[in-house]
């Protein structure tokens, strides 16, 4: 490009005073001159306006409501799209590749601008995933059951207190058998001193099972269901160590079945079909 005088008489200008860059018009495009060499660069300002409307960056959701409401505020149909992967994320990208379509090809977004929910759970849910198949000394199932007694239904909760009570007034009984019952219950023998030969002895008997009320995701309260889980023990003379354990299938798929319905709710408030998809963003 050959450069008119009174374009190098405005850059040298421009120079004296220590800009290192001079952008102006020549011939009606926009061009950008650097100092090394007085090179010039045309600037594409159909992409610096795209740059413009386009912003960048992810907002965080808290619950349901809050992503939805985010999605129709920015939702550009053809280009934009909802991700969702198996922790039950979700991840909106506003600026995805475009659709072909009106006889256009498509083309790659930038995707840098989107939202994601990650729903949060509740510190029962939580508490009973983290706690299970977990091996447990007396004190140690006492203290949890105690502060987990609200979500256990089944037993009775008076049932149950009178064999948290047992294990709070015997903190240190020895157990030295334990049989299964006929109704599914079993029956510890116990002795209060550490050897099976000395000190008072007694019967115990506990529940194989119980049943817990759970609800999964904070922001979804009337979603919850009850769960069975199975309690274990192994005794180690003089010391019994308890487990309980869920059907974590059961678990596992009532996470999915909440996760399928809230796809379908999103789908629904943004009146698309297909609009969530499960998997990952190329």
């Amino acid at each position: 490009m050959t450069l008119r005088a009174d374009i190098a008489t405005e850059l040298e200008a421009a120079y004296e005073v220590g800009l290192n860059t001079k952008t102006i018009e020549v011939d009606g495009i926009t061009v950008a001159f650097v100092r090394e060499g007085y090179e010039p660069h045309v600037i594409d300002t159909a992409a610096f306006d795209e740059r413009l409307r386009w912003p960048a960056g992810n907002a965080q959701l808290q619950d349901e409501g809050s992503f939805i409401a985010y999605l129709k505020r920015y939702w550009r149909e053809h280009e934009s799209v909802v991700f969702a992967n198996e922790s039950s994320r979700l991840m909106a990208i506003f600026d995805y590749h475009r659709t072909e379509r009106e006889g256009n090809a498509g083309q790659g977004g930038r995707s840098v601008f989107g939202a994601w929910f990650a729903p949060r759970f509740t510190p029962a849910w939580s508490a009973w995933r983290a706690a299970n198949a977990r091996g447990m000394e007396q004190g140690s199932l006492l203290e949890f059951l105690e502060a987990r007694m609200g979500e256990v239904i089944e037993p009775d909760g008076a049932d149950l207190r009178e064999v948290i009570q047992f294990f709070k007034v015997h903190h240190e009984v020895g157990f030295v058998s334990g049989q299964n019952l006929t109704n599914g219950n079993v029956n510890f023998t116990w002795a209060e001193e550490s050897t099976a030969t000395a000190g008072p002895a007694g019967q115990l008997v506990v529940p194989t099972e119980f049943t817990v009320l759970l609800q999964p995701f904070k922001d979804l309260p009337n979603e919850a269901r009850a769960f069975k889980a199975q309690l274990r023990w192994r005794i180690q003379r003089p010391k019994v160590t308890f487990s309980f354990h869920f059907f974590t299938e059961q678990l596992d798929d009532y996470l999915e079945e909440l996760g399928e319905a809230r796809r379908l709710r999103i789908s629904a408030a943004l009146g698309a079909e297909p609009v969530v998809f499960f998997g990952a963003p190329s």
